[in-house]
């Protein structure tokens, strides 16, 4: 069965927002090390889920060497006031 279409983002993707809200640019390594979760997710479940995001448009990226960086494009403001 497929999932309902959501209008916001999922649990984990507001948890990967609030982290990144607040510390941005971070890689997914870090944002692994920052989740409020125990046992953290998997690296892969949150590479997954960070591009996912990047593609529904809440999220990009910068490349600094191998890794790159995620930045929230989402911003804070406007989503707590959508959420009103």
């Amino acid at each position: 069965m497929a999932r309902p279409k959501n209008s916001g983002p999922t649990e984990h993707e507001l948890i990967i927002l609030n982290i990144l809200w607040e510390y941005f640019p971070l890689s997914v390594s870090e944002i692994v090390d920052k989740f409020p979760k125990n046992p953290a997710p998997a690296y892969s479940s949150v590479l997954t889920i960070v591009r996912l995001m990047e593609k529904k448009g809440y999220l990009k990226h910068t490349q600094e060497g191998k890794a790159f960086l995620y930045s929230p494009l989402l911003k804070q403001d406007h989503y707590k006031k959508s959420e009103l």
